[in-house]
């Protein structure tokens, strides 16, 4: 069906991020039913519509080597090499120019001056 407003019949209320109970009163054997929030985001405390900036600082995973198949001839491992060195030569950039970058980064946090070497 269509609808252009919320439809409570559908998203009932759920479970709420916040506990009915705190530890203590949960140890002292009090007993509470679990509270709960609406899913219409204009009732919601929860919904915002606005960016917020998170705390949590994700790890990226190390991405998984691809290495070319095993070859044998003589062309295929001249080949093979070529594509090695190229590698090795964006890699090798890429690594100087990450160092370069934290440098600056940790000169900056400890207040030095950053020149630019020539």
């Amino acid at each position: 069906r269509k609808a252009t407003n919320f439809q409570k019949d559908i998203y009932p209320d759920t479970y709420s991020y916040e506990s009915s109970l705190d530890s203590a009163e949960w140890f002292g054997g009090k007993d509470a039913d679990k509270k709960t929030i609406a899913m219409n985001p204009k009732d919601n405390p929860y919904s915002t519509n606005e960016y917020k900036e998170s705390n949590i600082k994700v790890k990226e995973r190390q991405p998984e080597t691809k290495l070319p198949s095993r070859v044998s001839s003589p062309k295929q491992l001249k080949e093979q090499n070529d594509e090695f060195r190229e590698r090795i030569k964006k890699l090798e950039k890429e690594n100087f120019q990450l160092k370069q970058k934290l440098a600056e980064l940790e000169e900056e946090k400890n207040g030095e001056k950053v020149e630019e070497k020539v």
